[in-house]
């Protein structure tokens, strides 16, 4: 394997929300890291009814569903095209990322939402998994998602590579350039969330996606930490 390292962590950020922005700043900017907020779409940017990015037809709906009954997570309906302005906007922010990233000299990055509270150790764990990422790897997840859990294997591996190729959630991946590239050039026009089509895309493009076993984050949306105040992570 050789050795690689995150060339630079992207934050999804919605401006309004500046308590996630100091909380993440004050952990940020304390690694050599560099990083960067991105706040070029929000609810009321045009491109968000652009038909061009976001149609709800039952060709598109059949498609994703082909790949979901094969990865084991059933299908889904109408009820579930990407009609909400905010995970509208949340999507073409993730895209962006992987444009710019996928036309840089960068060779991996770390993308984070910008509601996930960070484990104390996230910087002293992340190159252990960088190591032990094989060369091949399109897409770790390296959060703990919906509390969704790691497929179980025997191994002392700090990793599992998920067979199914599902998607963790998007509040915390590593991603290659080559997956970027994947993603970025066929996500268009797209149905649902974006993380299902980025599991639709892992299937169809047949990706090395990873899982860690130890997740480095927590959705604090999920578990109500910005209601509570109280940290993910003791």
């Amino acid at each position: 394997m050789s050795q690689k390292t995150i060339d630079k962590i992207f934050v999804v950020h919605y401006k309004p929300l500046v308590e996630r922005k100091q909380y993440l700043e004050g952990i940020l900017s304390q690694q050599i890291l560099p990083y960067e907020f991105r706040t070029k779409y929000d609810r009321y940017s045009p491109e968000i009814d652009d038909t061009m990015y976001f149609q709800f037809n039952k060709d598109l709906l059949q498609e994703r569903n082909n790949s979901f009954q094969h990865q084991g997570v059933g299908t889904i309906d109408m009820n579930n095209a990407n009609r909400k302005l905010g995970p509208r906007a949340c999507f073409l922010e993730h895209v962006s990322i992987l444009q710019e990233f996928a036309n840089s000299d960068m060779n991996y990055i770390l993308v984070l939402e910008d509601d996930v509270r960070i484990d104390p150790e996230f910087f002293k764990i992340l190159p252990e998994y960088m190591k032990e990422l094989p060369d091949q790897f399109d897409v770790c997840y390296a959060g703990l998602g919906c509390n969704l859990l790691a497929p179980k294997d025997a191994t002392n591996s700090l990793l599992v590579e998920h067979k199914e190729k599902r998607s963790r959630c998007t509040d915390c991946y590593i991603i290659s350039k080559k997956a970027a590239n994947i993603i970025s050039n066929n996500i268009f026009p797209a149905f649902t969330t974006i993380d299902w089509e980025i599991m639709h895309l892992q299937y169809k493009y047949n990706m090395n996606i990873f899982w860690v076993k130890k997740p480095l984050t927590a959705q604090g949306s999920e578990t109500g930490v910005y209601l509570t105040s109280l940290p993910m992570f003791n």
